[in-house]
């Protein structure tokens, strides 16, 4: 029987000569380049402007929202507790352990 080349794991290592292989190593080279000129006084200012550019919720929407998402919680709560309810009713009855 030929042994397996890829150790059982169903999948061989890429290597460059393989053109998979290459375009991941071309993509890692790229990688490393850009990390090379790392700005972080670049990359600060960059964050600031993203960060202005977002619209942030007021204290009455986050307040609404709130509320919401927790009503919905017990909502869901209440649901899971009535079909739960019966699903183990209707079991004691189909297992006859109904009590007396």
């Amino acid at each position: 029987a030929p042994v397996s080349k890829t150790g059982g794991w169903g999948f061989e290592p890429l290597h460059s000569c393989h053109p998979a292989g290459a375009a991941a190593k071309r993509a890692l080279n790229e990688l490393m380049v850009g990390m090379a000129d790392f700005n972080p006084f670049r990359f600060f200012r960059e964050v600031r402007a993203e960060v202005a550019k977002v619209t942030w919720p007021t204290r009455k929407e986050t307040t609404i929202t709130t509320i919401m998402v927790f009503t919905m919680v017990l909502l869901a709560a209440i649901f899971f507790f009535l079909v739960d309810q019966v699903l183990s009713f209707a079991l004691k009855i189909v297992l006859g352990l109904g009590g007396s």
